[in-house]
């Protein structure tokens, strides 16, 4: 099954009236890119476990679309003091 362009804006609006925090990963285009620009957009390349098998380290370009700051868990988290480190 296809997921049409009237399937991906009605995906964008759902998740619009979403009251939680939602992130959805997307293949890179242009397309998602303007219809998610009022969202926190990632750039992320990863395996591509598909020509993985013919072509070692094969990547391809993914998107990261989120309604909240993805990296406010890594801020608020304390950090460990090394001993080893300290003064």
């Amino acid at each position: 099954m296809e997921f049409k362009k009237e399937d991906h804006v009605r995906l964008r609006d759902t998740l619009a009236g979403c009251q939680g925090k939602w992130l959805v990963s997307y293949n890179d285009c242009e397309f998602i890119r303007e219809l998610y620009q009022d969202f926190s957009i990632k750039a992320v390349s990863r395996i591509n476990n598909l020509a993985q098998r013919y072509e070692n380290g094969s990547e391809y370009a993914e998107v990261l679309i989120s309604n909240y700051d993805t990296g406010e868990r890594s801020r608020d988290m304390p950090s460990q003091i090394n001993l080893l480190d300290a003064d």
